[in-house]
């Protein structure tokens, strides 16, 4: 059992990766925030290495502020 990966290109190309699930240490859902852009991801952070493996990126988020004067 674990998670299987698969990134699809715009070539039609498809690479998959599978972690096990006794390979993954813990689960990250977080934001990051860069030059005023934030992206949302979430990531796998791998048992016995510092390797954190993103499983996606979500880069545009529409946020609607809305200010009383």
């Amino acid at each position: 059992m674990g998670v299987q990966l698969t990134t699809k290109y715009f070539s039609g190309l498809e690479k998959h990766k599978f972690i096990e699930k006794e390979k993954i240490r813990t689960v990250i859902v977080n934001e990051g925030i860069k030059f005023g852009d934030i992206k949302f991801y979430l990531a796998f952070v791998i048992r016995s290495s510092d390797e954190m493996i993103i499983a996606f990126e979500v880069r545009q988020i529409r946020l609607t502020f809305k200010s009383s004067i």
